[in-house]
């Protein structure tokens, strides 16, 4: 349970979030550290390490995740842009990773309820009534007072200070089909200028628990989060502000950090800095990112890791730092050369791309 603290006119009131696992933001004024970022659920060490990370699996074993949305009819009410505003959250989310992607279903979302499931057909994606409940990740609005019995026994429920939850639902430790929920009691903005919560990025954040991450500056002392491919400096740690995934809502921020593409990369797959996806960052990889050096509109084979636009050198130090991480095996620290090296290999790469073009 996740617990919601609004400052209302100055004053401080703390309310229940969503009864059960779901994940709500809180509104805060303080920034806590980032701390990298964590599993949903806060799994220890070892756990993890026994496939209990909670994610999304292929049907086919193919490491190609493939999820489908839905988008409530009149979300919130009908505000204007509502729907554009929702998809633009997820196209965030697909952009920073090769491996997971979304497309839009072209049928309504279902509620995960106990008697959706039975006449749908437990664990399977599509129309309601035909060959399952809904979307993978269905997003639908609720008035204040909402609540509902998932199958898996949890109650859900908006209370007063409720803005929004992820309903996540798991088989045999994976991710089956999740429900986020939008408080329409609450002001809420889809377009720039207005006033309001900015709905894309209350949704960027529980997309972010419906792909399997939690909230890292929840992790308390003796939890310790995961800082493996977050292209971070000095640990992991980021002092530099707010990630999306942090439980404090403070205003508009829809930029996905080197911390949520690390909880991806940790996740599933796509280790950042691996522009040929071959699980491995190397010197081919440095020079896949120098051939594309300053080229808009790219992708990640092209090196924009970090999901801007464009392959900057953002993108060669996060190559860099990754040098000889494997997804496989691990690092060898023998094999690791100086930074000086490295940085050497990228210039040489980016005089050899202009030589190339001349």
């Amino acid at each position: 349970m996740v617990k919601l603290e609004a400052r209302v006119g100055g004053f401080a009131r703390r309310a229940v979030g969503a009864r059960g696992a779901g994940f709500v933001l809180a509104l805060g004024l303080l920034a806590p550290d980032a701390r990298a970022f964590v599993p949903l659920g806060f799994p220890t060490d070892n756990e993890v390490q026994a496939g209990g990370a909670k994610r999304w699996v292929s049907d086919t074993g193919s490491q190609q995740i493939d999820l489908s949305f839905a988008v409530q009819d009149n979300l919130l009410r009908g505000i204007p842009g509502a729907a554009d505003a929702v998809e633009r959250a997820f196209a965030s989310w697909d952009a920073v990773s090769p491996v997971v992607s979304f497309s839009e279903a072209d049928y309504a979302p279902t509620e995960n309820t106990f008697w959706n499931w039975l006449d749908g057909g437990f664990g399977y994606e599509g129309p309601p009534g035909v060959s399952g409940i809904g979307a993978n990740i269905d997003v639908m609005s609720r008035p204040e007072g909402f609540a509902f019995e998932a199958i898996n026994g949890q109650v859900y429920q908006f209370d007063a200070g409720s803005l929004a939850f992820a309903a996540p639902l798991f088989g045999g430790g994976q991710l089956l089909s999740v429900d986020i929920y939008l408080n329409e009691a609450w002001n809420w903005a889809a377009q720039d200028g207005e006033l309001g919560f900015d709905l894309e990025t209350v949704v960027l954040h529980e997309i972010g628990h419906a792909l399997g991450l939690d909230h890292p500056d929840q992790a308390d002392v003796n939890y310790n989060p995961y800082q493996g491919f977050s292209g971070l400096a000095e640990g992991g740690y980021d002092d530099a502000g707010p990630t999306v995934m942090d439980s404090i809502y403070r205003g508009v921020n829809r930029t996905l950090t080197d911390d949520e593409v690390g909880g991806l990369a940790f996740l599933y797959g796509g280790l950042p800095g691996d522009a040929n996806l071959d699980g491995v960052v190397n010197l081919a990889d440095i020079e896949q990112v120098a051939m594309n050096f300053g080229v808009a509109e790219t992708s990640w084979v092209s090196g924009d890791f970090n999901g801007d636009g464009v392959t900057t050198l953002l993108d060669f130090d996060l190559s860099a730092g990754q040098f000889n991480t494997s997804l496989f095996d691990g690092p060898d620290p023998t094999a690791v050369p100086e930074p000086s090296a490295v940085a050497g290999l990228a210039l040489g790469a980016l005089l050899m791309r202009r030589r190339v073009r001349a």
